[in-house]
């Protein structure tokens, strides 16, 4: 057992880390698994925008970086253009002071491309996404079109507040649904259609109040009625108001809370422990990873092999320590590598690099260190000495401290998993933002004077500022209102920002405990903790109790 250097936790050094410790000749970690989650995550700005200006061009421009960031921030065509040489900004290595203060100056000076996506239109406001069309504010969530409020997916259309989607069209304020339609506050379906305050189904149309069902239709709280039955029942719940949907929704959860609850999300894998595992194999303590082999403490990965502590990997191996990583070869404590990378190490936004150290922004270059080109007989020369350097500061093996991450503690989603107070993020020794975007106290329209139905809401509600409890301030966006009038839902009290959380609650924390099954008491790894009171079932027992 060590003990954290961070939190002051007891932790084993797992069999993943001891191999890529053996690899890459470096000590074993210092920190417990979940000390590195927040290092690596601190390096994630999913959700939070900024209105700014390329420090290049002047343009306007949509940014995931504050006005107060140190940066030299560049609109997507300045820092794409074959006219930017991060080259120029190439610095020696100087071995009377630490690594990371160098690479600190050396990001500083380099610029940075505003967000981080691609090949999307009409979609400003989103980051970590590629192929969006006409949407708004979305992040990490590729190829959704007409959608808004999302993150963490892909293929949907005309959704709102969504999280962990994939492929489904209609869909409001719902988590884990794939290949669904017209499914509002519903989590972890499959193939559904027509289904309102429902969880865990598969292949269902018409529900309402369902929990673990398969195969049915025209159910209200499992329950099975006639087409006419339902349809009366259903128009009686005033699902349109607010009133009506608060009212159910307490009823549900009720009787969510009664039913049993599986141990895990995982699906057809194999000695793996961890949730929302599909098809994957020999993955220990890893949380929404699909296809995936041999990979350990790794958040979000995709065709991803023998990596660890790595959040976002996709078709990528050996990726070790490091956050945001596609179709790359042996990364190590990194963040935003991407396609045809190989060989990287501690380095920031480096686009088909190959056999680099400590470099910012680079595009095509191979033996850089501190963005400054050698051959490739100095390049192995110095990195060797640099190494050993690192040794003795103690920097070798260690992820870039919370000081010195691209943005402060509070824009990242380490604080929507692992929140903190500003006190507790100095403590960490972490940055935190005092001006984040967004308006608070500045209402128009009190959320107890938004009219109860969505019938009765007028037209100019779009131009009215909301005010949510949380004191920040929302509106509503014209596209927005047009959609929770189709799809007949009340307008939200509640701000984006609210929302999302209330969507992160339906999921337990990526964190597992041992446990038993409530029915048979075979023992298994779950996300639900010791003290939890529902009722948990291990895979047999719970297929069992399906309708």
């Amino acid at each position: 057992m060590k003990t954290c250097k961070k939190c002051g936790k007891e932790f084993e050094i797992s069999q993943g880390d001891m191999e890529h410790s053996e690899r890459l000749k470096i000590p074993h970690p210092s920190h417990c698994s979940d000390c590195r989650r927040i290092q690596i995550m601190n390096f994630r700005n999913e959700r939070t925008f900024y209105n700014d200006t390329c420090k290049n061009c002047g343009s306007r421009m949509v940014s995931c970086f504050s006005q107060n960031s140190p940066f030299k921030i560049w609109c997507s065509k300045c820092w794409w253009s074959d006219k930017f040489d991060p080259l120029k900004h190439g610095k020696e290595f100087d071995f009377n002071r630490p690594f990371f203060d160098q690479f600190w100056e050396l990001m500083m000076d380099t610029p940075i491309g505003n967000l981080f996506i691609a090949s999307s239109e009409n979609s400003d406001y989103a980051n970590y996404s590629v192929g969006n069309k006409n949407s708004y504010m979305l992040g990490a969530s590729d190829y959704n079109e007409d959608s808004f409020y999302v993150d963490n997916s892909n293929y949907c259309k005309s959704s709102c507040d969504i999280s962990f989607v994939n492929k489904s069209e209609l869909i409001y304020q719902s988590v884990d649904l794939v290949d669904c339609y017209m499914c509002l506050n519903c989590q972890n379906l499959k193939n559904c259609n027509f289904c309102r305050f429902c969880a865990n189904l598969i292949g269902c149309s018409n529900c309402i109040g369902c929990v673990n069902l398969k195969n049915k239709q025209y159910c209200i709280s499992n329950k099975q009625y006639k087409k006419e039955e339902y349809e009366s029942m259903a128009e009686d719940f005033a699902l349109d108001t607010f009133t009506g949907t608060q009212k159910f929704k307490e009823d549900f959860n009720k009787f969510l809370f009664s039913r049993p609850h599986r141990f895990s999300h995982n699906i057809n894998s194999q000695n793996c422990t961890g949730d929302y595992i599909v098809n994957s194999k020999n993955c220990s303590n890893c949380f929404d990873i699909m296809e995936c082999e041999d990979c350990d403490n790794m958040i979000f990965g995709y065709k991803a092999r023998n990596c660890g502590s790595v959040y976002g990997a996709g078709t990528s191996e050996l990726i070790y320590h490091a956050a945001g990583i596609a179709e790359s070869y042996d990364v190590k404590f990194s963040c935003l590598v991407w396609p045809g990378s190989n060989d990287v190490w501690y380095s920031f936004c480096a686009r088909n690099a190959k056999h680099c150290f400590g470099c910012v922004s680079l595009h095509r270059n191979e033996y850089c260190i501190l963005n400054k080109q050698y051959t490739k007989e100095e390049y192995e020369f110095l990195l060797a000495k640099i190494k050993a350097h690192m040794v003795k500061t103690g920097e070798l093996g260690e992820y870039f401290p919370l000081k010195y991450a691209p943005w402060a503690y509070n824009e990242t989603i380490a604080n929507d998993f692992y929140p903190r107070s500003k006190e507790e993020i100095l403590v960490l020794d972490g940055r935190f933002e005092e001006n984040l975007s967004g308006t608070f106290n500045k209402g128009t329209l009190r959320s107890l004077d938004i009219k109860d139905g969505i019938s009765e809401a007028p037209e100019n509600i779009t131009d009215e500022v909301l005010e949510c409890g949380c004191g920040k301030n929302y509106k509503i966006i014209a596209p927005e209102f047009v959609f929770y009038r189709k799809i007949k839902v009340p307008i939200p009290r509640k701000c984006p920002g609210c929302r999302y959380k209330d969507r992160l609650f339906h999921r337990n924390k990526r964190r597992l405990f041992a446990g038993k099954c409530s029915m048979c008491g075979v023992g298994f790894e779950t996300t639900y903790p010791p003290d939890a009171t529902e009722q948990i079932l291990c895979e047999n027992c719970y297929q069992k109790t399906l309708s």
